[in-house]
């Protein structure tokens, strides 16, 4: 593989360019029947054909049962060797491509945590027969009796955002850091090595991976935090985000539709983030039909930060959205000695600023860096905490 220049260390490679070679490295690695054989090879013509909904995608294959570690040496291996070829392929003919501009370093991440929901009124109690009246006559009979339907409509209290997050003890004063994995679901080998890092992480779940309640039971049995990873729309038109993504000029219904989609094959998640969606996430009619329908659901929204225009943050904010946005990617090259020095950029944010959320990918060079790192941050004064604690540390 070719050198690559030196980059500054706020100047970063567009993340729709890496997302474009994460799926195919995930397809090369279906191809070679890491991800379940036959299962694999639908898959692949899945993400080729990209079209429709959702719903309108083949059956989910088998269970996503855990590799042996036998199983997952070799499969890494193959999947690793495969994607070095099709990444070199892809970087001689993709030429120059759009960088984003990350915030300044002495720019706080923006988090957004809204009022906590109310308590349920209390109840009027149940009517108390009185002393008879005089002349021994009954007491009247309230002129019909008392329902839950008859008393004022109580206000909705459900916050998934809260419900199905992790379990948070005392993270104490230091800064904290956030680690997402996204794409989780795609590359079998790869999904399952993160799954099996000691956490807690949060796992944001492809919309599209095959098995979805199987890949969620493994990602709780781990004991990480579930996140729904929802395809957006990418600047590059030649980029494609995968199937059921979220499009310009989509109808507020479609847009609601493809996420109810998306949350029933994850029902248990804390909330999303965007999957590519450099173009989606600047558009805010778009953003802003996805947000009040995030809201009303009582779930969050992470905001990968693909672009320096998104929107997300003043429309949550807007509509009193759990909100936080990435700080730094992991592994926007996939090289040991970056994805090293992005992990020391995570700890200094989160030293200036309280808290930091990283987002890497079930890449080989990406687990056995994290590997490394994350037992050693409680002992160096960091608190490893899942998204939503970030959140819910700002309430």
């Amino acid at each position: 593989m070719p050198a690559k220049k030196k980059r500054t260390q706020t100047k970063r490679s567009s993340p729709d360019t890496f997302n474009r070679r994460a799926l195919l490295a995930c397809a090369g690695a279906l191809l070679l029947g890491v991800a379940g054989g036959a299962a694999g090879t639908r898959l692949v013509g899945r993400l080729a054909a990209a079209t429709g909904p959702l719903g309108a995608l083949p059956d989910d294959p088998p269970s996503f049962r855990p590799l042996t570690p036998g199983e997952l040496a070799r499969a890494q291996a193959e999947s690793h060797r495969l994607i070095s070829r099709q990444v070199a392929a892809l970087e001689a003919s993709e030429g120059a491509m759009p960088s984003i501009i990350d915030p300044p370093l002495d720019q706080a991440p923006r988090v957004f945590a809204p009022p906590a929901p109310a308590e349920p009124a209390a109840l009027p109690p149940a009517p108390v027969a009185s002393a008879a009246p005089p002349g021994g006559a009954p007491s009247p009979l309230p002129a019909r009796p008392l329902s839950q339907a008859s008393l004022p409509a109580q206000p909705r209290t459900r916050t998934p955002w809260r419900d199905n997050a992790l379990a948070l003890p005392d993270p104490g004063q230091g800064p904290k850091i956030a680690v997402v994995i996204d794409d989780l679901g795609l590359d079998r080998p790869g999904s399952q090595a993160m799954i099996a890092l000691n956490g807690p992480l949060t796992l944001s779940c492809m919309a599209y991976a095959p098995d979805p309640r199987g890949l969620a039971r493994a990602v709780h049995a781990g004991g990480h935090e579930t996140m729904l990873h929802l395809p957006m729309e990418p600047r590059d038109a030649s980029v494609d985000p995968g199937p059921g993504a979220l499009k310009v000029g989509d109808s507020p219904a479609v847009i609601r539709a493809r996420l109810a989609e998306a949350l029933d094959r994850f029902p248990t998640v804390v909330g999303l983030n965007n999957h590519m969606g450099s173009r989606f996430t600047a558009d805010r009619p778009g953003m802003s039909t996805l947000l009040q329908d995030v809201g009303q659901r009582g779930l969050m929204f992470l905001d990968s930060r693909t672009t320096g225009q998104s929107v997300a943050g003043d429309l949550a904010h807007a509509y009193h959205v759990p909100f936080a946005e990435r700080a730094v990617f992991i592994d926007h090259e996939n090289d040991p000695a970056v994805i090293r020095q992005q992990l020391a950029l995570t700890e200094k944010i989160a030293r200036m600023h309280g808290h930091a959320v990283a987002i890497g990918h079930p890449r080989p060079a990406t687990h056995a860096q994290l590997a490394a790192w994350l037992p050693t941050l409680r002992g160096r004064g960091f608190a490893l905490i899942p998204a939503s604690a970030v959140i819910r540390l700002h309430a």
